[in-house]
């Protein structure tokens, strides 16, 4: 007989990614320690992985670490982020798993590529993207305004062609998680206590590349 799965995953593997992140956000809220963001940034890797196999699991797990990362924010009154995560990164997740539904092969989404008018617009819009985040964060006296708009306007549109279920989607994160690599590879140079972060970006930046390749291989499939 065929193993039961859910969305993809073993009943034990589902019922690990849906609780892990509630328990996460309660201790982090609670405690507001340091190692609350080393996991959920662990738990990240957890939602590439399973957004690399095309598994609907995957923009399910997004939406709790949207929300993990949301609260985290908030806690630490970093409201613009905060927001981001609550309020656009959850919802495009959400969406997401409910637009992958329809387009299932057996248990893998079918993957599409974007045309070179399509190329043009996503650029376009991560241009248009990084500069206001830009202004918008040095009007408010952010003094890392560059990383945070430069990571945003890669992440931001990478979630848009997701939802569309656009390979190129991973060619914009892996842009962001080799910038967010670099600023912690800067930051460790000052801290070394950092160096936990550079080890998790790295890793990031490792699956979003496997991703882009499975996912090429996906659409090549479809």
């Amino acid at each position: 007989m065929p193993k039961t799965t859910i969305l993809g995953f073993t009943p034990g593997r589902f019922l690990f990614v849906v609780c892990a992140m509630p328990a996460l956000i309660a201790c982090g809220m609670l405690t507001k320690q340091p190692w609350y963001e080393l996991l959920l940034s662990m738990y990240s890797v957890v939602t590439l992985m399973t957004l690399a196999q095309g598994l609907r699991a995957g923009p399910a797990c997004g939406v709790l670490f949207c929300l993990g990362y949301g609260a985290l924010f908030f806690s630490r009154q970093v409201y613009g982020l905060a927001a981001f995560n609550t309020l656009f990164g959850a919802p495009v997740y959400l969406a997401s798993f409910i637009a992958w539904g329809r387009h299932m092969d057996e248990k893998t989404v079918r993957a599409k590529k974007l045309s070179a008018k399509g190329w043009a617009l996503a650029l376009a819009v991560g241009a248009a993207s990084f500069a206001g985040g830009y202004l918008l964060l040095r009007a408010l006296g952010s003094q890392g305004a560059l990383w945070d708009s430069l990571t945003l306007a890669l992440v931001g549109p990478g979630l848009v062609l997701l939802l569309l279920r656009y390979v190129e989607n991973w060619v914009f994160n892996l842009a962001g998680s080799v910038t967010v690599l670099i600023f912690w590879v800067l930051a460790a140079t000052e801290d070394v206590s950092s160096l936990s972060f550079v080890l998790i970006a790295a890793l990031q930046a490792a699956v979003n590349g496997v991703g882009l390749a499975a996912w090429v291989r996906l659409e090549r499939k479809g």
